[in-house]
């Protein structure tokens, strides 16, 4: 997983950075958390960039809830290959 980090003072852009993935469309073997991240990491920056504690708290409440995900459940192995050596949580179960 992996979230873009393309902030300055006054602008920012956070993006997950995995492409489309049109090769898995559909399959429900697409992770979801780098986008989830990236909002966390939007978040973290308006805070800082607004001075507002309540986007700072929302960034770690995200950041804890993904732990808790995958820290404390256990998802089952695919029937089938997942690609590029992808985890094997399957989207719906993540994003549930």
């Amino acid at each position: 997983m992996g979230a873009a980090d393309s902030s300055g003072r006054r602008r920012a852009l956070y993006e997950p950075v995995h492409g489309s993935a049109p090769d898995i469309a559909g399959k429900n073997i697409a992770n979801p958390t780098s986008m989830i991240l990236s909002i966390g990491m939007l978040l973290d920056w308006m805070g800082t960039r607004y001075s507002r504690p309540i986007f700072h708290e929302a960034a770690v409440a995200i950041d804890k809830a993904v732990d808790t995900v995958r820290d404390y459940i256990t998802f089952p192995e695919p029937k089938e290959p997942v690609a590029n050596g992808a985890d094997h949580q399957r989207t719906s179960r993540r994003a549930a």
